[in-house]
């Protein structure tokens, strides 16, 4: 039998198949490792910074916990934080980390609720809810508003800032998000929070009004 060291030696078709396993085998991982190390190349600090940061904490300075609820093109966040008494006030926070409180004027303290800030669009205006009745517990008069003014160089909102929106005929409205064109939707209830839920829509067209179908 002649050997592979043999000069004479011609390899068989099942030796060529062999080597070409081995062969295919090796350029296979040959691959493979090309294109990690081409992989591990791209791994720049930029992109570490870009892909590996992870989040971040968001924390007003009196909250003692914080729901953030939109976020627009800016980069500016609202939300809402309830302080060491329990009670609910919306806030902004723009691009640099500054917090403001967000208090509507007319909103009443008691049980917790207070104000809510929800939606924020691309010219910054914000809106939310406030509880305009107690007991503010889920089924008391929830009113929407409309936030305008600004507020990155100032330490709250003036009382003109705010615009209240409401469904007409009904208990409750909640508004929780706004469009670049100024469009907003929530939800409206009546005695309960889900059995007379619907969803509302406003625009700069119209009044808000009920998405529900016609009986």
């Amino acid at each position: 039998m002649n050997s592979p060291l043999d000069r004479s030696y011609q390899p068989t078709v099942g030796d060529r198949m062999r080597l070409d396993k081995v062969a295919n085998y090796r350029f296979g991982v040959l691959i493979k490792a090309v294109g990690m190390l081409f992989l591990a190349s791209l791994w720049t600090p930029f992109l570490q910074a870009q892909l590996g940061a992870g989040f971040v904490t968001i924390d007003p300075p009196q909250s003692v916990y914080t729901i953030a609820f939109g976020i627009n093109d800016h980069r500016k966040i609202v939300g809402t934080y309830y302080d060491a008494d329990g009670l609910g006030h919306g806030f902004l926070r723009n691009e640099t980390e500054r917090f403001v409180t967000i208090d509507h004027p007319q909103a009443q303290t008691v049980n917790g609720f207070g104000t809510e800030a929800r939606g924020i669009n691309s010219a910054g205006l914000i809106v939310g809810d406030y509880c305009a009745a107690p007991p503010c517990d889920g089924i008391s008069v929830i009113k929407g508003y409309l936030l305008t003014g600004g507020g990155d160089d100032k330490d709250e909102f003036d009382n003109d800032d705010f615009k209240t929106l409401e469904t007409p005929g009904h208990v409750n409205s909640y508004l929780q998000h706004i469009n670049a064109e100024g469009d907003i939707v929530g939800c409206e209830h009546d005695t309960d929070t889900m059995g007379t839920m619907h969803g509302i829509v406003w625009t700069t067209a119209r009044s808000l009004g009920s998405l529900c179908p016609s009986p």
